[in-house]
């Protein structure tokens, strides 16, 4: 399964879900091989109404995916959900390729 649909597979799965069933969903998209893109999960529109309720951390947690680093998980963490294994290595290798654009 390529990248591409594999993060395809979120946003249809994000079609249907509400509430909690969302947040895990953005957990796993987080935390899933091969997943490093976020954006088209970011922009779907169940995924903007976590922000109304209690859930508004995950959708916190998915923004940072898409457009943070470590250091921005570092200086939020005490407001975002916290980090598993695969989530933590994965964010640090996105603020490694994000490092690397900035410096050439």
């Amino acid at each position: 399964m390529s990248d591409d649909s594999k993060v395809q597979q979120f946003v249809l799965l994000a079609k249907g879900a509400r509430g909690k069933a969302l947040a895990d969903l953005i957990s796993k998209a987080t935390a899933a091989p091969g997943v490093y893109g976020f954006g088209e999960l970011l922009a779907s529109l169940n995924v903007a109404e976590v922000t109304k309720d209690d859930l508004a951390p995950f959708y916190s947690l998915l923004q940072l995916f898409a457009f943070g680093t470590w250091a921005d998980y570092k200086a939020q963490s005490a407001s975002l959900p916290q980090l598993n294994e695969q989530q933590s290595s994965k964010l640090k290798q996105l603020t490694v390729v994000s490092l690397a654009l900035q410096t050439k």
